[in-house]
């Protein structure tokens, strides 16, 4: 879908298929789309009702104790994934999140994941369904694609395991599906906005709401760019990329703006006035599937400083990319920005600026045919305009 108006998946999508890729870790053999049915039912807001009998046969699946697999129908194997804007990075991003939570809480093992060049991947199939799913959430107007959207996709392809379990159940036919779930709704966002619900919950009593009360006070940056920042290191992730960068912010700051606004999230006029940085760079005529097919075609960035990489060393987990210099300095940079303005609070206006000043910046957006010059005018005008205001 490159080219067109961004989909991704929603958040119990995205939750599926880390569950469905963690049971194929474990079982040493490609997630196909039987697994992917077998975690959609775990779930309480699947929208098809299966028997007790083909739920624990799919629950066996899901915990990787079927006796059939690792053999695939030729439904599953047959068919041809061609490569896509979308599905493919999403993919490296659900094995990076299985990757980097291997031997803690989760059933994934540090030997399973080690070495991570011979891990399982995904069934012909599988790629197929998930590039189907984001087609039919597109066509809807729908930013998020939800289980609906899978469900339909994955009937629809009717030859993969996942179909002909799904028939078993009596809802053979499209039609029929779309009659039990509504497709137009807009699913829950992935990555899911942390921030957002500290807000509701700092309201209240008991510890919970001291909890939120405390991280709010603690971060001297608004909502919006703190989820844009804890996005990062995904967007480098999806493109394969070892360590992040400036693009890779400018990417997490596309995406975390359309998190927010799937949520429907009230901002302060203060803080909706500091976070305009993903409106301005869609103004200028940012497109995110162009900004990461340039990003992707672009050197890769040095490794940073001995220095900064002992220090980053400390908090990364298994598989996470480094961050490169300039994207350390940018952070820095946009809170200087924000005192240099006289702002109480560091938004995604201020980090923009801060990003626009980045060497890899300039090539980039010129690579985007987005006019560089042009879009940190406005940004400073932006700044400069709250700067008369208490913001």
């Amino acid at each position: 879908m490159a080219g067109s108006r961004w989909v991704g998946v929603g958040y119990q999508v995205a939750e599926v298929l880390r569950r469905a890729y963690a049971t194929a870790v474990g079982r040493g053999s490609p997630a196909g789309t039987l697994d992917v049915l077998a975690q959609a039912v775990r779930l309480p807001a699947m929208p098809v009702r299966f028997s007790a009998e083909r739920r624990q046969e799919l629950e066996r699946v899901a915990m990787g104790s079927n006796h059939l697999r690792p053999w695939y129908g030729p439904g599953e194997v047959d068919v041809v994934a061609e490569p896509d804007s979308e599905v493919d990075p999403l993919l490296r991003e659900i094995e990076w999140l299985v990757r980097r939570t291997a031997g803690r809480l989760g059933r994934v093992s540090v030997a399973q994941v080690e070495p991570w060049s011979a891990r399982p991947r995904w069934t012909p199939a599988t790629r197929v369904l998930l590039g189907n799913t984001l087609a039919e959430a597109w066509v809807r107007g729908v930013t998020f694609a939800g289980l609906s959207h899978l469900l339909l996709a994955m009937q629809r392809l009717r030859d993969c395991d996942g179909a002909r379990q799904l028939a078993r159940t009596g809802v053979r036919h499209s039609t029929g599906l779309t009659r039990l779930v509504a497709l137009d709704e807009e699913s829950a966002p992935y990555p899911d906005a942390f921030m957002v619900d500290l807000e509701p919950a700092a309201k209240r009593r008991g510890p919970v709401a001291w909890f939120a009360r405390f991280m709010i006070g603690q971060s001297p940056i608004d909502m919006p760019l703190g989820e844009a920042r804890a996005d990062i290191k995904a967007q480098a992730v999806r493109l394969d990329h070892g360590v992040a960068g400036a693009g890779h912010a400018l990417l997490a700051l596309l995406r975390a703006d359309e998190c927010l606004g799937a949520k429907r999230v009230r901002l302060p006029p203060r803080v909706r006035a500091r976070g305009r940085g993903a409106d301005l760079l869609r103004a200028a005529g940012m497109n995110p599937y162009r900004l990461a097919a340039k990003l992707s075609a672009l050197p890769p960035l040095p490794d940073p400083d001995p220095g900064s990489l002992a220090a980053q060393l400390r908090w990364l987990r298994r598989g996470d990319p480094f961050l490169s210099d300039e994207l350390v300095r940018a952070e820095e940079r946009a809170g200087e920005i924000s005192r240099e303005h006289g702002h109480t609070g560091t938004g995604t206006t201020h980090f923009l600026l801060a990003l626009l000043e980045a060497p890899s910046t300039g090539p980039l957006l010129a690579a985007c045919r987005v006019d560089g010059a042009a879009l940190r005018t406005r940004t400073k005008a932006e700044l400069g305009r709250l700067s008369g205001a208490r913001t």
